[in-house]
């Protein structure tokens, strides 16, 4: 993307978080960043630039722990869902401060349907061809 790229697009994923929680929780007394929602479209973007990459991860079983890699299609998949039912299963909850979990939803929604337009054009390195 290149910086300005960037910064335009991690500003945009942040403003569209906020929208999004702001859209869901209209009466909200409680303030809203965006920060986590502009992490997550960058997480959304990554998924969609580098679908078949793996991350390298700390997996914890009680005392046990392994460092693996997983599939970042996998591990991002498994966040998100994560994100979006604990939306569903916080709408009847009393307001109270937290998680903003539509705007980690929204941003990362935003992220993956603009990576490739904020990605622009790139050159097709020779190795690429």
């Amino acid at each position: 993307m290149g910086r300005p790229r960037y910064l335009a697009f991690y500003l945009l994923s942040g403003l569209v978080a906020s929208a999004a929680q702001i859209a869901a929780m209209r009466d909200s007394t409680v303030p809203n960043l965006g920060a986590s929602g502009a992490i997550a479209g960058v997480m959304g973007a990554f998924l969609i630039t580098y679908p078949r990459d793996r991350i390298r991860t700390l997996l914890l079983f009680g005392f046990f722990y392994r460092v693996t890699v997983i599939p970042a299609a996998l591990l991002i998949g498994l966040w998100f869902l994560t994100q979006l039912f604990s939306q569903l299963g916080s709408v009847a909850d009393v307001q109270s401060g937290g998680v903003a979990y539509l705007a980690h939803v929204g941003g990362f929604l935003f992220g993956a349907a603009t990576a490739r337009i904020f990605e622009g054009f790139r050159p097709i390195a020779e190795s690429d061809a």
